[in-house]
């Protein structure tokens, strides 16, 4: 399987707060539907949660990287923590604070999980 292939994306939508809900879009469902027991695929997660930075003024850069980086870290931390938990299942997770999202190598049980709950 390429690499390209192995991208795929779940966008997650709805507040996140400590549930995961979202949908498996049809290009990751159909790897999904092929995947081997215990194999894993890349993942993209974005999380729908965005920070408010309009308090900061035009030009603080600094200010609004702050803001985004500690926003995301708070955002982020409840998927984090159960894809941690699942271990063997889960590989090569990394939070992104530009767009708020995760990416990871995940079997197909873990990332329907997080779809369902």
């Amino acid at each position: 399987m390429s690499v390209k292939k192995c991208m795929h994306v779940i966008t997650l939508i709805g507040l996140m707060s400590l549930t995961y809900a979202g949908y498996i879009t049809p290009q990751l469902q159909s790897v999904l539907d092929t995947l081997s027991v215990g194999r894993k695929t890349k993942v993209n997660v974005h999380l729908t949660a965005k920070p408010d930075l309009s308090r900061f003024a035009h030009r603080d850069y600094d200010g609004k990287i702050a803001r985004l980086k500690e926003f995301t870290m708070e955002k982020q931390r409840p998927l984090i923590t159960y894809l941690q938990g699942n271990g063997g299942q889960v590989e090569r997770i990394k939070g992104f604070w530009v767009f708020n999202g995760i990416s990871c190598q995940a079997t197909k049980p873990v990332i329907q999980a997080a779809e369902r709950s």
